[in-house]
């Protein structure tokens, strides 16, 4: 059986949360910290073992994350290789000279050896795999050549591999279960890694430019500020940051997605953390907020993002509140 680790900063003072954060991260990630602008800082995660493999997840607002070689060697931390999963949002990802820059459904491999950094470019939800550097060269003879690679996952593998990491976060997330044995995905979790990381790496550096990050982070801000404005789409989001319906469209496309799919995931989002907050208020009053006049459309496409209904998603026990 693996141990269930479960840190939420909702648990203490606001005041007093980046450093109980920060202090948490660092006695799980030796000589790692957490650095914060937000006024309110929230943060959230979750950690099992799957096997040899250290499977976790983290939700923080907007922070730089920072890992420094050179602090206290932990026996045997140096051996282990990571694999970050953008779940949701962007980030950037650096190690010596080289920089990865994730859209959602993109991975990219970094060494415990050398320090390295995570950026966020706005709230983050990422997962972390932790593999044995024997295991990782076992499985993965060129996971070296990935390190620092932008990987893009969005093939059938790639969103099994996420679907597969998002349900044992659900069977994980209930705070009455202390543990769990999940020894026997060990296996199904390094055979859906393979053809993954066998992708090719994204060598196309305008898709990294800061014109693009810059063009992106413009629309999805434009997004977060007219998310319930029904008339919010492809026509008002190119009349708004002053450029095309097909420059939007391609733009989107670079997160492997379209802008329809992109505003109904965030509206889902939104409307996620409504169900787990606003207890008082019905399921269908939140979906009609969100912007969906169906609810039984509302509830496909719910279930598809989170793998579980509204209702049973709001009656699941919620640790992280």
């Amino acid at each position: 059986m693996s141990p269930i680790l479960r840190v939420n900063t909702a648990t203490v003072a606001p005041q007093r949360r980046l450093d109980y954060w920060n202090d948490h991260v660092a006695s799980l990630y030796a000589g790692m910290s957490v650095d914060s602008t937000a006024s309110n800082f929230s943060a959230r995660l979750l950690h099992v073992n799957v096997g040899r493999i250290g499977v976790m997840r983290a939700f923080s607002d907007q922070a730089i994350v920072r890992r420094n070689t050179s602090s206290t060697h932990v026996p045997g931390d140096q051996d282990i290789l990571k694999i970050h999963l953008q779940n949701r949002g962007t980030s950037i990802n650096r190690q010596g000279r080289r920089e990865a820059w994730l859209q959602v459904g993109d991975l990219t491999v970094c060494e415990n050896r050398s320090s390295y950094m995570i950026e966020p470019s706005s709230e983050s939800d990422m997962f972390a795999l932790e593999l044995p550097q024997n295991l990782a060269q076992q499985y993965f003879p060129d996971i070296s050549a990935r390190i620092m690679q932008r990987v893009t996952a969005f093939s059938l593998h790639g969103r099994l591999l996420f679907n597969l990491l998002n349900t044992i976060y659900q069977e994980c997330d209930p705070g009455y279960r202390e543990d769990i044995n999940l020894d026997d995905l060990e296996p199904v979790l390094l055979e859906l890694l393979k053809p993954v990381l066998s992708n090719p790496c994204d060598g196309n550096v305008d898709m990294g430019s800061s014109k693009t990050r810059d063009s992106l982070q413009r629309l999805k801000t434009l997004v977060q500020q007219h998310l319930l404005n029904p008339e919010l789409g492809t026509e008002m989001l190119a009349n708004e940051a002053g450029m095309s319906e097909r420059r939007v469209q391609a733009l989107f496309a670079e997160l492997g997605t379209t802008p329809t799919f992109y505003i109904r995931d965030q509206r889902l989002d939104w409307a996620a953390e409504r169900l787990r907050y606003d207890l008082d208020h019905p399921v269908t009053r939140i979906a009609h907020s969100a912007g969906f006049n169906d609810s039984a459309y509302f509830s496909r496409c719910f279930r598809l993002r989170y793998g579980e209904t509204p209702k049973r998603y709001r009656a699941r026990p919620a640790v992280f509140r």
